[in-house]
């Protein structure tokens, strides 16, 4: 009962965290990634197909999606608002960051696919220690960090593959910890399986797989190599992932195309998020989750050191994952996340290793002091706690595009000739001529003056990732102050994250 209770409070903790800002920007959309996932579920929908025709992402986050189209659907034709599948509306795409829905609600409503999921890693960074170390502090411990830490806060309200492929993770990895206690075939097939599905989130989830014969050869040790049941494992992880992609097999060609284009797009670059790629890591995990990372490695070598077969098969994921990403160019919270939670439980093994040197070293201690060591773990939990506040709070901030959208219509004359880049707010294209580029920079200020644009609009969301690394992008640079200079500054919004510049052609 006393572990019920404990679950339900941090579920109820990430529960307020996640949906508070869950709909801060409908019927707009602003997120570069979730126009795609959810056109791609919409269209397998609308056209009765389950054939998804994109693999730089695997399929399963579109077949979950897919899901909550469903109920949207049948409430429509109840109520009669929906007479066919055709009835659910694409998007009105201009550019990425300035996209429309004329059914926010359906957007919302696949958004809670990404809570629920959310909240499964939650759970599971509770059931996991509780499984492996029974130790009810500890258990809450982890799943109260992971439930207030940003990443998984954020990433927990969008439409994207991330925590869909972060929670089958945990589940993989929970199944592992079956296979170290008890070896039934069952077990493995979980396990395989699991791991299988969390590759058919996303590709590089597959490394999850290492957990299996780790837990396999510390159960049974080195001869355990001539056991079936580790092979019956790899099998089911194929069987998982096609499943679950099934269309890998019969659009290969399209398949092993995009799977190698997602490849070199990490392997090259992708200007805002390149470069340092091991540094940016770490700097992020210690921004983000402060000492709980430096206690996290602490454990790694303690556990190692001590053969601890929690630590070992926890940290053997994680060194895996943070190795094989730290050798792309591109790098970004969405990539990290798989390895957040394994990071805060190991961080909760270490207050576990604190609390019993401090009961075999003091005979005697205070039942008080016991509960202040008991309470010291959660202290360290709060700076997470203030900064997802901090920016569920600052969602409601960003009010620049929500502030241009609405004046733009009642400043600029319809059918004004416009021309604007990425995260630009979004303008009804019906009643303006939009011509919407992805960098303003496509083209020089003399083609805009040429082709008779009144008015062009910027996005400090778009140009400031090359200002920021000046070497690299100088050229981009130039151009850009080329055009800033050469059109009138016509009208600014600020607010602390954006700016928009909105420019009157110079005739």
């Amino acid at each position: 009962m006393k572990n019920k209770i404990l679950l339900l409070i941090t579920l109820f903790i990430g529960s307020f965290l996640i949906l508070y800002g869950v709909n801060y920007d409908l019927p707009y959309i602003s997120h570069p990634d979730e126009p795609t996932n959810f056109e791609i579920s919409r269209r397998m929908f609308a056209y009765g197909t389950l054939n998804p025709y994109f693999f730089q992402y695997p399929s399963l986050s579109f077949y979950l999606n897919f899901l909550a189209i469903g109920p949207y659907y049948l409430i429509g034709k109840l109520f009669g608002t929906l007479s066919s599948t055709y009835d659910i509306q694409s998007l009105i795409y201009l550019e990425m960051g300035s996209v429309k829905t004329n059914q926010p609600n359906l957007f919302l409503l696949t958004r809670s696919i990404s809570v629920c999921f959310g909240l499964g890693c939650i759970a599971l960074s509770y059931l996991i220690p509780d499984k492996l170390k029974k130790y009810n502090i500890i258990s809450f411990y982890s799943s109260v960090a992971v439930a207030c830490c940003p990443t998984i806060v954020t990433l927990s309200r969008t439409i994207t593959p991330d925590i869909f492929a972060t929670f089958f993770i945990l589940l993989s990895i929970y199944m592992s910890i079956h296979l170290l206690e008890d070896g039934r075939v069952r077990n493995y097939i979980l396990a395989g399986l699991f791991v299988g599905f969390a590759a058919s989130c996303k590709y590089n989830a597959v490394l999850v797989g290492i957990t299996i014969p780790i837990a396999h050869f510390l159960r049974v040790g080195i001869k355990g190599w001539k056991d079936l049941n580790l092979f019956k494992a790899a099998l089911f992880s194929l069987i998982g992932f096609l499943i679950t992609t099934p269309y890998a097999y019969k659009e290969r060609t399209l398949f092993l195309f995009q799977l190698q284009y997602e490849a070199t797009h990490y392997s090259t670059g992708h200007p805002g998020m390149e470069g340092n790629t091991l540094l940016w890591y770490l700097n992020y995990l210690w921004e983000n989750l402060n000492f709980l990372f430096v206690f996290a490695l602490l454990q790694i070598g303690i556990g190692w050191y001590r053969k601890d077969k929690g630590t070992i098969l926890f940290s053997s994921f994680f060194i895996l994952y943070f190795g094989f990403i730290s050798t792309f160019v591109v790098r970004n919270d969405r990539t990290i996340l798989p390895a957040i939670p394994p990071i805060l439980i190991l961080s909760g093994f270490f207050f576990e290793t604190v609390f019993n040197w401090s009961l075999n070293s003091f005979s005697k201690i205070p039942k008080i002091s016991k509960w202040a060591l008991h309470a010291l773990p959660f202290l360290f939990v709060l700076p997470l706690i203030f900064n997802s506040i901090v920016i569920d709070r600052g969602l409601y901030n960003l009010y620049a595009k929500k502030e241009a959208i609405e004046w733009i219509p009642k400043n600029i004359p319809e059918g004004s000739k416009i021309a604007l880049e990425r995260y630009s707010p979004f303008i009804n294209p019906e009643k303006y001529s939009i011509s919407a580029l992805s960098r303003l920079i496509e083209n020089d200020p003399e083609w805009y003056i040429k082709n008779r644009f009144e008015f062009i609009i910027a996005s400090k969301s778009s140009y400031e990732r090359y200002y920021k690394d000046q070497n690299r992008y100088r050229k981009e640079i130039q151009k850009y102050d080329e055009i800033f200079k050469t059109f009138i500054l016509y009208k600014t919004f600020i607010d602390e994250k954006d700016e928009i510049r909105i420019y009157r052609v110079q005739k």
